[in-house]
């Protein structure tokens, strides 16, 4: 067990991060607004994907962790060895993609986040601040997603020959 303490610590650590996020985006959201204002349920809505929803392969991975089941952090970049918390880390992770381009393309959640701007009040951009659009936020999902499920594929199909 004391080398799975770091690798617990860790996931911990994560968890409870998601949960600040989530606090942060809740009250950063709403500080200033009416408190009838139909966007902080908006603003609830979002806290609550954050602090549930990104914590699930988290939550999986701690459980694996403290059950014994993982050896350390390093069996989540195996996942050709089919370990059972291993496997639904993954598939937490590819159903939160999906979740986000189900909900930027077909639940109005381009248009959800340009409507809740108190989160994204400054982006930064080479040429100074930028002014968020729809279409930015709809490419920006993609290529993230993309990305992510670029690098899950690497590792399910061991690209780089990592030892068992």
């Amino acid at each position: 067990m004391p080398q799975m303490f770091p690798t617990v610590v860790f996931f911990a650590l994560a968890v409870i991060i998601n949960f600040v996020n989530a606090y942060i985006i809740y009250s950063k959201g709403t500080k200033g607004l009416d408190p009838d204002s139909e966007l902080i349920e908006g603003y609830k809505k979002l806290a609550y994907f954050f602090a549930f929803g990104f914590n699930i392969p988290f939550i999986i991975m701690l459980v694996g962790c403290l059950t014994g089941n993982v050896t350390d952090m390093l069996d989540f970049f195996k996942p050709w060895l089919m370990n059972p918390y291993v496997v639904p880390f993954y598939v937490g992770a590819l159903v939160i993609y999906l979740y986000i381009l189900y909900f930027i393309f077909f639940q109005s959640g381009a248009e959800f986040l340009i409507k809740h701007r108190n989160l994204l009040t400054k982006v930064q951009g080479l040429n100074g601040e930028i002014q968020l659009t729809e279409s930015m936020i709809k490419v920006f999902s993609v290529v993230t997603v993309i990305f992510g499920i670029s690098i899950m594929v690497i590792l399910w199909l061991n690209v780089f020959q990592l030892p068992n």
